[in-house]
């Protein structure tokens, strides 16, 4: 629903604004993103619960007051969602009113990890310091590697270009330049879905994105009628646990097999990739 809900969103944003020249602002991606999230949830909760039946109450574990360094950290978190959103929108934003046309989300990040680093979060180290919300231990478990993966995205995009490389894909992907739209945008979102069921969806999408990019140009087509809804459907796989991070996460806490998930997730993926075709198609032809 946002720019920074999964990688493949970020990774995106930069190869757009790499192969385009133009850049899509928080809000403009959140107009395409909430809708095609609000739409999804009660399709897959509807798909997953059928038949069961709950019997007695659902017991949460208590977590307890929030800490002051909870509070802060989600006083800093807000701060860096409200600049994000604000930045470009409505009428132009913030940064057209203090006219800093420069100013970019990844400098308002910055901003919010530099927040971090210095803001206490009111506990004091053994020899008497305070303790800061980030420290550089816990920044190091950061996976640093999505950057190179970025980085290696946008090389790549630049060396389609100038090898010609996008033209010749253009030619190969003529034989769908027959088909509607809606049609090539559907392919597309259920290729990208069920590869991703066996790859990692942010390598996917750093392979996929220029691919997608250079093609709709050299075939005519805007660059984000692609490449969005190839975005949103990298994560959308539910086979395996491969597929996503979540995906891992829900297997590795047990009670599901393989199985199960193949079972429940194959469906369930096509289900979501023809609603972000759909979803994505009609606003974006909408807004075009």
């Amino acid at each position: 629903g946002t720019p920074i809900g999964t990688p493949p969103n970020v990774i995106f944003l930069g190869l757009y604004e790499e192969l385009t020249g133009k850049s899509i602002s928080f809000m403009g991606w959140m107009r395409i993103g909430v809708p095609v999230v609000v739409l999804a949830l009660p399709l897959i909760a509807l798909w997953l619960t059928r038949g069961v039946r709950l019997q007695g109450r659902i017991v949460l574990p208590d977590p307890g007051r929030w800490r002051r360094a909870e509070v802060r950290t989600l006083a800093v978190f807000g701060l860096t969602a409200l600049a994000w959103m604000t930045r470009k929108d409505p009428y132009g934003g913030w940064s057209g009113l203090l006219h800093m046309p420069g100013v970019g989300d990844s400098t308002i990040a910055l901003a919010g990890v530099l927040l971090m680093f210095v803001v206490p979060n009111g506990r004091l180290t053994q020899d008497g310091r305070r303790e800061r919300l980030l420290d550089w231990e816990t920044a190091g478990s950061i996976p640093w590697g999505l950057l190179l993966l970025f980085a290696g995205g946008i090389a790549m995009a630049r060396g389609f270009t100038a090898s010609g490389l996008s033209d010749m894909l253009g030619q190969w992907l003529g034989s769908l330049a027959g088909l509607p739209p809606l049609a090539i945008v559907l392919i597309i979102c259920l290729v990208v879905t069920y590869l991703t069921e066996v790859t990692s969806n942010t390598a996917t999408a750093t392979l996929l994105m220029p691919i997608l990019g250079a093609a709709a140009m050299a075939t005519g087509l805007p660059p984000e009628l692609l490449m969005i809804p190839a975005t949103l459907a990298a994560s959308s796989a539910f086979m395996l646990p491969v597929a996503t991070a979540p995906n891992a996460i829900a297997y590795g806490l047990g009670g599901i097999s393989i199985g199960e998930m193949v079972r429940e997730g194959a469906v369930l993926s096509l289900l979501i990739s023809t609603l972000i075709a759909l979803v994505c198609y009609a606003l974006l032809q909408a807004s075009a």
